[in-house]
């Protein structure tokens, strides 16, 4: 078994705290949590 150095836990981690915060967004989009439109102007 291989172990995973520190940088490549990190980066693992880091990986997968940007999928939650991105589908915490398109949720947040969806409902209408989020004014879409101020964001394009």
């Amino acid at each position: 078994m291989v172990t995973k150095s520190t940088s490549e836990q990190a980066f693992e981690n880091a990986i997968a705290l940007l999928k939650e915060r991105r589908s915490a967004l398109i949720t947040a989009a969806v409902t209408g949590q989020i004014a879409l439109e101020e964001m394009t102007s």
